[in-house]
């Protein structure tokens, strides 16, 4: 198995006062539907992008759902994942079927992105 080695900065990032807020997974609930998921990202050269975490679709706003509801008539939602970035802005993504919707922490629309289809 190859080391991995990560930038100093990376590492200041994961032993700062910030990683308090975002501590690590430590167990697993037995409900895998209800397992909490962070997703870290950084640029090439160490630094902190966003992070994502998972949210329970029932804590979406109020707005959002009818927003989905009145303009993706046939879109369930998946899942949905709070955005954290870099200069802390929070952005609330929506993931149907088709495409992940995009929303401001004011529950305003932004953007959808289309889903690729792979096929493998």
């Amino acid at each position: 198995m190859k080391k991995l080695t990560v930038s100093h900065s990376i590492s200041e990032f994961f032993s700062s006062p910030f990683n308090i807020v975002y501590q690590p997974i430590t167990s697993v609930e037995e409900d895998v539907s209800k397992k909490s998921e962070k997703y870290v990202t950084y640029d090439e050269d160490g630094s902190f992008v966003e992070v994502e975490m998972t949210m329970e679709v029932a804590s979406l706003s109020f707005s959002i759902i009818e927003y989905v509801k009145k303009n993706y008539k046939l879109g369930i939602i998946k899942e949905a994942y709070e955005i954290i970035e870099t200069n802390g802005t929070v952005i609330y993504k929506v993931v149907l079927s088709e495409s992940d919707l995009f929303f401001d922490s004011n529950s305003n629309f932004i953007k959808s992105i289309k889903n690729q289809a792979v096929v493998f």
